[in-house]
């Protein structure tokens, strides 16, 4: 049976009721994953921008022998090398570079001395959890546990997360996520490499055969490349960004749920939240409960458009 997981919401009938916007997405998590991918984008295109001025406007490969050469701080004809083995090899350095530079760019953290850094994609991820704890803790208090608000706790929500409770987790899913974004890149260029050889060999001498111009086969090359950026590159990077903010908003929220069992010495039960039009594997997933966080861990996201959280049921129907 196919499934469609490109919506996964809540049907119109349930034992949880929340408010419209959390009934679309109960993990509130929308504009973080908005603005994720957002990033992702304009550094993939700030990657295509210089894949295109490289190619096009600076004839890197000198395909374009007699091309006017304009004043520019960078080099014309960079990979100009006799074999078109070179050619590619000193391309694909630069390319990674452009990478190390954009898309998995990491800084040192402002004020420390020794090499802690961290990569940019971690401001949405620490969002994200963030707003799991936040969340988590609301649905606590709504469902009649005795939680104090984060902002009563010294050092607010920042001392929470500096917590090793917390930190540990967190984490795991900086590191996940900067790793999947090296993934992704080195499939995408795998990909550029193989259009690239193609471009300078077959893709030259068929253009040129064809009576195409050395500046029309260079805009060819470039956007067969270009089209990996978007379709490998963009497609796969938005997917790790939406799920691994659900991931960092659902860890959270277990995390809250757990240290409240802990804390108050009761079992928290969860029920699964969707909103409308949900998809066949969460709404079994909600027919299922309530859970107990053991049973809820690792259940949430259930796939990559997955945007169910859990919810406590009620505290006096825990205690009955």
């Amino acid at each position: 049976m196919s499934v469609d997981i490109h919506t996964c919401h809540r049907p119109p009938s349930g034992r949880l009721r929340l408010n419209a916007s959390s009934r679309v997405d109960p993990s509130r998590t929308t504009m973080i994953r908005l603005r994720f991918i957002r990033e992702i984008n304009k550094r993939l295109n700030e990657l295509k921008r210089d894949i295109r001025i490289s190619i096009v406007d600076r004839d890197c490969f000198d395909i374009q022998p007699n091309a006017l050469r304009r004043l520019s701080p960078a080099r014309y004809k960079e990979f100009a090398f006799e074999r078109s083995a070179d050619k590619v090899q000193a391309f694909m350095a630069w390319l990674e570079e452009q990478e190390r530079q954009g898309i998995l760019h990491v800084s040192r953290r402002p004020g420390v001395h020794i090499g802690i850094e961290e990569a940019w994609t971690d401001v949405y991820i620490d969002s994200a959890y963030q707003r799991g704890l936040r969340n988590g803790r609301s649905r606590l208090r709504a469902a009649g546990y005795q939680l104090s608000l984060f902002d009563e706790v010294p050092g607010g929500i920042q001392a929470v997360m500096g917590r090793r409770f917390h930190a540990d987790r967190i984490g795991v899913i900086y590191s996940r996520t900067y790793e999947d974004l090296k993934s992704v890149t080195q499939f995408m260029n795998a990909e550029i490499r193989r259009r690239i050889s193609d471009g300078l060999t077959t893709g030259l001498a068929r253009g040129l055969a064809e009576g195409k111009s050395p500046l029309t086969i260079a805009r060819e090359l470039y956007k067969n490349t270009a089209d990996r950026v978007d379709k490998i590159g963009k497609v796969r990077a938005r997917t790790i960004a939406r799920t691994e903010v659900l991931n960092a908003h659902h860890e959270a929220q277990m995390a809250e749920y757990i240290q409240a069992e802990q804390e108050l010495g009761e079992p928290v039960m969860l029920d699964v939240v969707l909103g409308p039009n949900p998809c066949p594997i969460c709404v079994d997933l909600e027919a299922g409960g309530p859970y107990t966080t053991t049973q809820a861990m690792g259940q949430l996201p259930a796939h990559p458009n997955c945007v169910c959280a859990h919810a406590p049921v009620d505290a006096g129907k825990t205690r009955k």
